[in-house]
């Protein structure tokens, strides 16, 4: 997907893409609003260290999404990631914008 760095609304996840993938493979938009909503917070490093932010998302990745769309409905999982059928999935790569100063770079893989 090339060098993302300087894109406009540059995220971790595309949730355009992320949402279209979902869709096709049969969730609701209910479902997918909810998934994306909790992924997005799973990502975000206000009040923790980047590592915890890191194994919330892959904990989202690798096991799925419980979402409850209606109150008193039972909690369903949405699974980001078809294990079974790996053609189901859409998956991109951008390229990884390192940091340039060697401290913070340490500091970053230390947390």
């Amino acid at each position: 997907m090339g060098e993302w760095s300087k894109r406009e609304g540059n995220r971790f996840i595309v949730q355009g893409l992320l949402r279209s993938s979902l869709q096709k493979r049969g969730y609701s938009d209910a479902h997918v609003s909810q998934a994306l909503h909790k992924l997005q917070a799973a990502g975000d490093v206000t009040g923790v260290t980047t590592c915890q932010a890191n194994m919330r998302t892959y904990q989202l990745l690798r096991y799925g999404v419980p979402v409850q769309v209606a109150a008193g409905a039972t909690h369903e999982t949405v699974h980001l990631v078809d294990s079974e059928n790996l053609d189901a999935n859409d998956f991109g790569l951008a390229e990884v914008v390192t940091l340039s100063d060697a401290k913070k770079r340490a500091q970053t893989l230390n947390e």
